[in-house]
């Protein structure tokens, strides 16, 4: 099979960018020459869950991009940085003994703060971030230009937020999130840290999901040398309706001509569905309409 989604688990210290180019030089070997994306990045230091599209597709990366995130985090306290994370140039720093002190004085106040999250709306991305502007990434303008600007505020969904519990010792407490596509969990641990007035950057984050595909399955490519197993689309969109087309059809719907679908498809307008060939590999990204529907991807 060499279109489908690989489920990876990036490791800290590694870029997503070597990621997906570790995963295409390992697939060479068997495919030659073969596209492989992303479906949304990591920062370097984290960790966790990236879906990485083989194929045909790549087609479907921006579904996943835009798809709800689950994340655990360590936010740790006395040190803010210009990236709200441990890659950062520190900007406020106060002793650890201070940071401890205040971590055991605070825990409701904190825990309380942590909570409110889940009424935010509107969420100010990261001056360094892979946002652009006029072509040109923040994060490297802010270091090309020794300036850092600040992104437009833009709608985000925090549906959950919870404390799990403290480390005095170590001045830092861990939360788990799941939270909107595009929302940024180093921009909570800024806004906290405002909110509290001490310093406080993000330490530590792993992905743990991307809307329902979760870091627990037996498939998942533990980057870089562990054995990849691919997913077939279908098998990687299992929320999503799927509807098998006659060998004779397939031809007709890559050439973009409609076919008479058999099967219950998705209320006009309200979703997509994928429609497969008989040997389970799709052939078409679709979305329901009035009247019957609409290509959005034919795969070729």
């Amino acid at each position: 099979m060499r279109n489908g989604i690989v489920l990876a688990d990036k490791p800290p210290g590694m870029g997503s960018t070597h990621l997906v180019g570790a995963l295409r030089h390992r697939l060479r070997e068997t495919y030659g020459k073969i596209r492989v994306g992303h479906t949304g990045t990591l920062d370097r230091f984290a960790s966790g869950l990236m879906l990485l599209p083989v194929g045909r597709a790549t087609a479907l990366a921006e579904v996943f991009l835009h798809a709800d995130k689950r994340y655990e985090a360590w936010f740790s306290f006395g040190r803010f940085t210009d990236t709200h994370d441990p890659t950062g140039r520190t900007v406020q720093e106060v002793s650890h003994e201070a940071a401890r002190e205040f971590v055991a004085a605070e825990k409701p106040r904190i825990t309380e703060e942590l909570q409110r999250f889940s009424l935010v709306s509107r969420q100010r991305p990261p001056a360094f971030s892979a946002l652009k502007t006029e072509g040109e990434r923040y994060s490297d303008r802010a270091r090309r230009t020794g300036v850092a600007e600040m992104p437009r505020e833009r709608s985000v969904r925090i549906y959950d937020i919870g404390v799990d519990g403290f480390d005095e010792q170590a001045a830092r407490v861990r939360v788990s999130l799941s939270v909107s596509g595009g929302t940024y969990v180093r921009a909570i641990a800024r806004d906290l840290s405002e909110l509290l007035e001490f310093p406080i950057h993000l330490s530590e984050l792993r992905r743990t999901a991307i809307g329902r595909i979760t870091l627990d399955v037996d498939d998942i490519w533990k980057a870089p040398d562990g054995p990849i197993r691919m997913r077939s689309l279908s098998g990687a969109l299992p929320e999503w309706p799927q509807v098998t087309v006659e060998p004779g059809q397939v031809a007709l719907i890559q050439q973009g001509r409609r076919v008479t679908l058999r099967g219950p498809l998705p209320d006009p307008g309200r979703d997509f569905f994928l429609i497969r060939g008989s040997d389970g590999e799709a052939v078409a990204w679709a979305k329901s309409q009035v009247g019957g529907y609409s290509y959005q991807r034919v795969f070729v």
